[in-house]
């Protein structure tokens, strides 16, 4: 069964650009030009991943980031926007964005971020994991938990699998390079700050749910590991 993709876009040439080569490429879109129609799609339709502009008439982008996250926490969603600044796009990581591609874009690319984002997404949910902990803090790869002394914490696909690895082997120190190897799968559209952006959104939420916790530890001028 195909995958099918909601395109948020308000300007038309992109969007019918975007699905022309999307269904090219195999996939079912459903299209939405401003935040209201993008979220009754998002809850009647149910999509496997979501292309999401910025700016939107209606209800805004970044409110709707949020609404897709509240009603289906691992949802995949790629951010598009014509904001160029490096402090934009990671902003947009830090809400836990999969990924980021500025305006204007090459189709192809971003077509080919769809198909790389969507296949890490499903190695995760497919992978036969066992149950890890350390302290307090319980990794269950089987149903994709996480939990803090009995909390839960809800974790994106990239995220749980980042915190995954550092779990596999604690006392390792993980380079950001290693990390986009077994993580992102060594994707050429992955880079050190997304790395330490979803470190950073990781963090936030661990800190929601116990303040005193962090579960990473920084070691400065290497990479990260989990802490002890």
């Amino acid at each position: 069964m195909s995958s099918a993709v909601l395109i948020v876009e308000d300007e038309s040439d992109i969007a019918d650009a975007l699905g022309f080569m999307l269904n090219q490429d195999g996939y079912m879109t459903i299209a939405a030009a401003d935040g209201n129609r993008a979220l009754e799609l998002f809850l009647n339709k149910k999509p496997d991943i979501v292309l999401l502009d910025l700016n939107l008439p209606g209800i805004c982008g970044i409110e709707l980031f949020h609404h897709f996250r509240r009603e289906s926490p691992d949802i995949p969603i790629i951010i598009m926007t014509s904001r160029s600044e490096e402090s934009d796009r990671i902003a947009g990581l830090e809400m836990g964005a999969d990924d980021y591609v500025t305006k204007p874009f090459s189709v192809r690319e971003v077509v080919a971020r769809v198909r790389a984002v969507l296949r890490r997404s499903a190695a995760s949910a497919a992978k036969s994991g066992r149950t890890m902990r350390a302290g307090k803090l319980l990794l269950d790869e089987n149903d994709l938990r996480v939990e803090y002394n009995g909390i839960p914490v809800k974790l994106t696909h990239q995220e749980f699998r980042l915190l995954a690895a550092l779990m596999r082997y604690p006392a390792r120190v993980y380079t950001r390079d290693i990390l986009i190897e077994l993580v992102y799968d060594g994707s050429a559209f992955v880079s050190d700050r997304t790395v330490d952006a979803h470190i950073k959104r990781i963090r936030s939420k661990f800190a929601a749910a116990a303040p005193d916790f962090d579960p990473i530890e920084t070691i400065y001028g290497m990479g990260y590991k989990l802490k002890n």
